[in-house]
């Protein structure tokens, strides 16, 4: 037995696995043994021809395959298909014999070699035609559907810019177009974002109001890669075509599982990528329209291969098995459509009929049922992926999967930052089992009904306390008011402001509540204690500068705000050296963040990269309570993170012992509209009734003010001076 042969034994096995409990058409599988056929010895032209044809599709019952269901391995049950599909056996079968015998260059035509590799290659270009109703002239081939994009976009723009300067997309396209336009924008060029609508739609007539003369390019993806939304295509094509205007279309996520067809939706360019297909990775195409005829301007220079648009030698074994891909899905469309639907509504149907408050996002008639995205509210997207780790997902896009910040796909649809945050995208795929659903069912439900009872949140709703109208108290309804009635104030909602507790007398339920009685009794004690809060003008943090160690006074000096960088703040409370340690860390995280992305990072992302951080060591003794303060593009934000990973946004937060007291001085003093000198002297003084005022003990007071233009640092001030000076005021008091 040849060392191919023997290499190939393992891989009979993956490939058995990899099948398990699936009813395959007729047309599924080859016998893994051809695989070592196909790597016989070659001494005639005869036998390298029966070696290509040895690499033609067999039928299941000639396969040798078992389909018999087997048990799940140590390994993740896969459901990320949108970032990439395995290779289907018969496409690996098709591409070994050009990775061992027929490995010519196809571009040499002076000896045999070369016209055996031409030859695959001009077949597998006519089975990628096929696919799209395309003419195989029209097929250029490329390392993939990012390629194919960068060269449609940049290419046709500048190709006509001494006419046309001006394009549009979409805000939901993915990254490679987005920073395509903005690499034009550069230039020069102008370029439109399209809003969609939040169900993942363009508006047609927002595009056709976009559309100007000097419009070289609409560039709109088939199929969404993170909501799985199909666009009108067809319309958007014919709009395009009334304009004189040549529309390109990423179809990576669309190609082989929706029908398409390039002359009936009038689409000009079109991507493809060889790995969405069941194909392998670093292979795809680009259709480019013939008639009438579509320019692009190169990006690649060099040997003048694909039309003079994309030079470099064709890689014949990657452009065989995206060949073979593009035949298999269009044999099986049909099959594979109806399977994957069913297997999509059963992972919908059960998790929605188990799970509260779940939102799908995208439209959910208008979509490609493969690809499923669903929003838990009230979990941490990033916490329910790391509890799931025997199941493959993602939160996203594979290609920005690195970054922390909300998917902006689902910004664009209108979600909150919450909802954003909470998302789970479920690729199910050609290989995907009823059993592997059902088990994705299973847990899923298990783990968000686990981190929903570790959240504050949600007990608030389970006790139906309405979470959007908690800071609407000045303008709720008062005793005697009819509630059927009240008109609420939409500004209400716009501020922070304190909750009194929902009871006849606030005053006498609070003396219980701190009474030997009480169930769960306050404590109104005094102690270590840091606190922030929004207003008109940003956010206060202010701050003491005690530390404890156990009954005695460690230190009178803490800094207890850790300067992450020029926008963003932490505060410490708990275990000084567990909060300093992991907030630096945070900050040096925050800056590789930066030098890898070319942005600064959002405070939501900020404190979710520390949420995971400190998660990842639950249980193993930390003991902090922080606060993620600062101000980015979507205005100033504040974050709650502890130690268990709990993550918390909110408007005003206090942590410490000395808290209560605190959110006291708070509840008298507050008011969203305040000046920056009453917001900086309620902070002051909020720490001040919260600490201890002796000289033994009493330290000094930070604040600091988090503005646009970064945080400022305001004063350090004594708290034996702060006493004097407060005096002769009046303390607060529950009489």
């Amino acid at each position: 037995m040849s060392w191919i042969a023997r290499s190939l034994r393992p891989r009979a096995s993956v490939l058995k696995q990899s099948l398990r409990s699936r009813v395959l058409p007729p047309t599924f599988l080859r016998p893994v043994g051809t695989f070592c056929e196909a790597r016989r010895p070659f001494t005639a032209t005869a036998s390298r021809s029966a070696a290509v044809a040895e690499a033609e599709l067999k039928p299941l019952e000639e396969s040798g395959f078992d389909v018999a269901e087997v048990k799940m391995g140590s390994r993740p049950i896969y459901l990320d298909v949108q970032a990439t599909a395995p290779m289907d056996p018969r496409v690996i079968d098709s591409m070994l014999p050009y990775m061992t015998q027929l490995y010519g260059n196809p571009h040499s035509r002076t000896h045999q070699y070369g016209w055996e590799s031409e030859s695959a290659v001009e077949k597998a270009r006519k089975q990628v035609a096929d696919l799209i109703g395309a003419d195989a002239k029209e097929i250029i081939f490329t390392s993939g559907a990012t390629e194919s994009n960068n060269m449609s976009i940049k290419g046709v723009a500048r190709f006509y810019k001494s006419k046309k300067n001006h394009i549009i997309t979409t805000q939901t396209e993915h990254k490679c177009v987005l920073d395509s336009c903005r690499v034009l924008q550069e230039e020069g060029f102008e370029v439109t974002y399209l809003p969609v609508g939040q169900n993942g739609l363009v508006d047609l007539k927002q595009l056709e109001a976009a559309m100007r003369p000097e419009t070289a390019i609409v560039s709109i993806m088939t199929v969404n890669n993170e909501i799985g939304v199909i666009q009108p295509i067809a319309e958007i094509g014919k709009l395009c075509r009334s304009k004189k205007i040549f529309f390109h279309t990423d179809a990576a996520q669309a190609t082989g599982k929706i029908p398409l067809d390039v002359n009936k939706m009038n689409v000009d360019l079109m991507s493809i990528s060889g790995h969405k297909i069941y194909g392998p990775k670093g292979i795809g195409a680009l259709y480019v329209r013939r008639r009438p005829r579509v320019r692009l301007e190169p990006i690649m220079s060099g040997g003048g291969q694909e039309r003079g648009l994309r030079s470099g030698t064709v890689p014949t074994p990657l452009v065989v098995g995206l060949g073979t891909a593009c035949e298999v899905a269009s044999k099986e469309m049909a099959y594979d459509s109806a399977r994957v639907k069913a297997l999509s509504d059963r992972l919908i149907n059960g998790i929605t009929s188990k799970v509260d408050h779940v939102v799908r996002n995208g439209d959910p008639a208008q979509t490609y049922p493969g690809c499923v995205n669903l929003s838990f509210a009230y979990v941490e997207g990033e916490s329910l992926l790391m509890a799931l780790k025997e199941i493959a997902l993602s939160s996203g896009s594979a290609c920005t999967s690195a970054s922390l910040e909300p998917s902006y796909v689902l910004r664009a649809l209108g979600a909150d930052d919450d909802m954003a945050h909470s998302s789970i995208r479920f690729g199910i795929g050609r290989f995907t089992t009823e059993s592997e659903i059902d088990y994705a069912v299973s847990r899923v439900v298990a783990h968000v009904d686990r981190l929903r009872e570790m959240s504050p949140l949600w007990e608030m709703v389970q006790e139906g306390i309405d979470l959007k109208r908690a800071s609407a108290v000045s303008d709720l309804p008062q005793d005697g008011d009819d509630a059927s009635t009240f008109d609420m104030n939409p500004k209400a909602f716009e501020h922070p402001s304190f909750v009194m507790p929902s009871v006849s007398d606030p005053v006498a339920w609070m003396k219980h509540q701190m009474s030997e009685s009480a169930e769960n009794r306050i404590k109104m004690a005094k102690g270590t204690t840091t606190l922030a809060f929004k207003f008109k003008d940003g956010i206060i943090v202010a701050v003491d500068s005690r530390a404890t160690g156990g009954t005695y006074i460690a230190s009178q000096s803490v800094k207890k705000v850790i300067e992450i960088n020029p926008y963003l703040l932490g505060t410490m409370a708990g275990g000084a050296a567990d909060c300093s340690y992991w907030e630096r860390e945070l900050g040096r995280r925050c800056r590789v963040y930066e030098l890898r992305n070319k942005e600064r990072i959002s405070v939501a992302a900020a404190s979710k990269l520390l949420s995971n951080m400190v998660y990842a060591y639950k249980g193993m003794g930390l003991s902090m309570g922080t606060m993620i303060v600062g101000w980015d593009k979507t205005g100033p934000a504040l974050f709650y993170v502890d130690s268990d990973g709990q993550r918390l946004k909110g408007d005003l937060f206090s942590v410490g012992s000395g808290s209560t007291f605190a959110y006291g001085v708070l509840d008298s003093g507050y008011s969203y509209d305040m000046s920056v000198a009453e917001a900086i002297e309620l902070g002051r003084r909020s720490i001040y009734h919260a600490t201890f005022r002796d000289a033994a003990s009493g330290g000094v007071v930070n604040v600091y003010h988090i503005k646009r233009d970064g945080w400022e640092f305001i004063s350090q001030t004594d708290v034996t001076d702060l006493h004097y000076q407060y005096a002769d005021e009046p303390r607060p008091a529950l009489v």
